[in-house]
């Protein structure tokens, strides 16, 4: 589990983060790239999590004992059926296209 620590300017140690998802809400926000408006702050939310929820599908075919190279390969196959690669990243595609849509830059 990623964790960050936060330090005041007198270097003491305020809190700890334990979520990467949350730590990267965090710097967004101190460094003014998280925007305040809350239907943009659900747009990055919605990319977060959707990423989130994408490492979990890869993450389950990686690692697996060499006398399991059949099962890996069965799950990077199911990956790329229609509703899981495809869909997630048709609907990324499509949120880029209404960003620039809506004259934000996509990087």
């Amino acid at each position: 589990l990623p964790e960050m620590n936060v330090f005041g300017a007198d270097g003491k140690e305020l809190a700890t983060i334990g979520q990467s998802n949350a730590i990267l809400r965090y710097i967004g926000k101190i460094g003014g790239l998280y925007p305040e408006n809350p239907v943009l702050a659900a747009f990055c939310d919605e990319i977060l999590d959707s990423m989130e929820s994408l490492c979990d599908i890869i993450d389950s075919s990686m690692n697996l004992p060499a006398d399991q190279k059949a099962k890996q390969k069965e799950l990077r196959e199911a990956m790329m059926e229609p509703s899981v690669f495809p869909y997630w990243y048709g609907k990324f595609e499509k949120r880029l296209e209404e960003n620039e849509a809506r004259g934000y830059k996509n990087g």
